[in-house]
């Protein structure tokens, strides 16, 4: 089945269109889309009308001279902390009453700028509306909530643990006793969810939580269902028009109808999480890749690897209850969560799980003030804030990360922190920052339809990047590349031939640029041994391709991390040919300082436009060619694509005597010596 062509993809870019609508326009555009196909125009007039629903329950636009959110700010009764988790509907945050100020709790924050449409404001209020109405000890708990008055918000209880998803990076599979354990505290959990007549509808490693304690906790209602079926396609969307969750764990009957599911879908995808944490791999995902659109076929006619023939085989008994659970056919599934429960009970071990979780680091204290990033020189005066730890290693309660598909095979497992935090930015000697990247794993290339795709260089592939990293923040500047080699050969520069285009700017907050590869190479071994760099352990080199993508989408599936389109209003980059419509400012024709445009959500700048950088990554066959990500400011936007592949020759020789020269520039990883780079 090709992306381009699936009617599934195309109803769902129907779907996210029109809810992006002004309520004034639906009409036209479903007579235009749903003219010659009755069934696709009555599921959009469906939506439209569960989108006229919500905005007349007041859940409209959101006031655009609203203050944006971030650590230090006070939202409620909350001090919001640390950033620690973000995705499409809300921010994550550390936080603590202003009242009570030696208790954490995670508050969920719904920002203005991270609401484009109204599916987005249902959501979380279903969301919040799930929490509320549930108390059980296996579900995170709701103390707080704010829906009349932005910014929007939930507040949980604080988990101090892992999520599963981060416990399987670590471990790649589980003993039987600590795998059947999660999954039969997941079962009590999921009897609450029953009670109330709730469907979670994207239960995955990354939405179960392990405390400290030991106890099991779901996390994320964004997809809930609440009460009976609903045939409007707004009770089961997500904000980007996607109405599925992890389609790795999802049951072959919520492809075809989300909106119809009971509680036995759920018990399917708990049989795809016990699966993994048996075999070290989910169901249908043991191959050498796997695409997004394969996994319906995958789910509802093939037999997942039998539990029995591994080379650690599960037991015959167990391995049964785990094919009931995968069962194609909701009937031949166990009909509850409780009968699941009392099948599980022979096989878990409490002992063992708490015996894990006592591995856990300590957590940290709470801060006794808020704490405080350094600015990173920029042209607008934007700060190093928020977005540097969004979407980390780890997730508390009720965080809403992008969901990633597992591991593709056994033995490839990424490693995850063993700290309850996330780390912290980096800063050296010479004033760099240096984010810290996760380890995880993504969808690197483009699809089949992504406008500007190169088909044989960006066919899409799962790739795991198995060991967390810091990249830099930003491009290197000229300042640093001056201090650190006592030269500087770039063209916008104090004393370069392009002076007069960079006039009245600080030279040493551009991107170094006319910088070839070699040169870039031998500033990482120069920055490596100056002297405070080398007793602190500390040893620089480029990124490999597979890294600097990664850090890039920053959890995004999008051409751009910013989304489906770029302008020159969010990246330095060409305004011609615009790309799907974006709206263009006039063209620079030179670099910008660093930081000059929103990082993304892991906190990078510049990852589209500005300079081009260099990569570790050799072009296959052409031992003189090093692949150059990112391109620059004189290329459009098609070609700033986070999938997008250059492959110049290497230049030996400087680059100041050639026009192209004056876009070519670099940033740096900063890790052990020790550790391997992801290829």
């Amino acid at each position: 089945m090709n992306d381009a062509t699936d009617p599934d993809e195309r109803l769902e870019a129907l779907l996210s269109t029109l809810a992006d609508l002004p309520p004034g326009d639906r009409p036209a555009f479903l007579d235009r889309v749903g003219g010659e196909d009755a069934g696709l125009r009555a599921r959009l007039e469906r939506l439209a009308a569960s989108l006229a629903a919500a905005d007349a329950a007041g859940f409209g636009d959101p006031d655009p001279a609203a203050s944006a959110v971030g650590p230090g700010t006070v939202v409620g009764r909350y001090e919001l902390l640390r950033l620690i988790g973000h995705g499409s509907s809300g921010e994550v945050y550390v936080a603590r009453h202003t009242t009570m100020r030696n208790r954490r709790y995670a508050v969920k924050v719904l920002s203005p700028r991270l609401t484009p449409d109204r599916a987005t404001l249902a959501r979380f209020r279903r969301e919040m509306g799930a929490v509320a109405a549930l108390d059980h000890p296996n579900v995170v708990a709701g103390v707080d909530a704010e829906l009349t008055d932005w910014p929007l918000y939930l507040a949980t209880e604080y988990l101090d643990g892992l999520t599963v998803s981060a416990l399987l990076r670590a471990d790649g599979k589980f003993p039987a006793g600590v795998a059947c354990e999660i999954a039969r505290q997941v079962c009590r959990g999921l009897h609450a969810l029953g009670e109330k007549q709730f469907v979670h509808r994207d239960l995955s490693p990354a939405n179960l939580f392990v405390t400290r304690a030991g106890v099991v906790k779901i996390l994320d209602f964004g997809l809930v269902r609440l009460g009976e079926p609903s045939a409007h396609p707004e009770e089961w969307l997500t904000s980007s028009g996607l109405k599925l969750g992890n389609p790795a764990y999802l049951a072959p009957e919520q492809f075809r109808e989300p909106s119809e599911v009971d509680p036995r879908a759920d018990l399917y995808s708990l049989g795809c999480v016990l699966y993994q944490m048996l075999a070290g791999f989910a169901p249908f995902c043991d191959g050498d890749g796997v695409r997004r659109h394969e996994l319906p076929d995958r789910h509802a006619s093939r037999t997942p690897t039998n539990l029995r023939t591994l080379a650690d085989p599960v037991p015959d008994e167990l391995a049964a209850v785990v094919e009931r659970l995968l069962a194609k056919s909701p009937d031949d599934r166990p009909a509850t969560a409780r009968e699941v429960e009392q099948c599980l009970a022979p096989f878990a071990s409490p002992a063992a799980l708490e015996a894990r979780t006592k591995q856990f680091a300590e957590p940290d204290a709470l801060p006794t003030k808020s704490a405080t990033v350094a600015a990173i020189p920029s042209g607008r005066g934007q700060r190093l804030g928020a977005g540097l730890v969004a979407g980390l290693l780890l997730v508390a309660a009720a965080a809403a990360v992008v969901s990633n598909l597992p591991a593709t095979r056994p033995g490839v497992a990424a490693v995850a922190a063993t700290a309850a935090e996330p780390p912290t930015p980096v800063t050296n000697s010479v004033g760099m920052v240096f984010v810290p990247v996760p380890a995880g794993e993504f969808l690197m290339g483009s699809p089949a339809d992504e406008r500007g795709r190169e088909a044989d260089l960006e066919a899409q592939r799962l790739v795991p990047v198995p060991q967390p990293y810091f990249l830099g923040a930003t491009e290197v500047t000229q300042g640093q590349y001056a201090e650190v080699t006592k030269t500087n050969p770039s063209h916008f520069a104090a004393l370069g031939a392009g002076r007069d285009a960079v006039k009245g700017l600080d030279w040493r907050t551009l991107p170094a640029d006319s910088v070839s590869w070699q040169l870039a190479v031998a500033f990482c071994e120069r920055l490596s041994d100056l002297p405070d760099e080398a007793r602190a352990g500390r040893r620089y080199r480029l990124p490999t391709e597979v890294e600097w993508e990664y850090a890039c989408r920053a959890g995004t599936r999008t051409p751009f991390n910013t989304g489906p389109t770029l302008s020159t209003l969010d990246a330095n980059v060409h305004p011609d040919p615009a790309y799907d419509g974006a709206t263009n400012g006039p063209y620079l024709d030179r670099t910008t300082p660093v930081a000059s445009y929103r990082p993304n959500a892991w906190g990078l700048y510049d990852m589209h436009g500005n300079v081009m950088e260099w990569v570790a990554t050799e072009v296959p066959g052409f031992p003189n060619r090093r692949v150059i990500r990112g391109m620059g400011f004189h290329h459009s936007a098609a070609d700033c694509r986070s999938a997008y592949r250059g492959n110049p020759v290497a230049q030996g020789s400087d680059l100041t005597s050639g026009t192209g020269g004056r876009a070519y520039g670099f940033r740096v990883v900063l890790s052990p010596a020790s550790a391997p780079p992801s290829k």
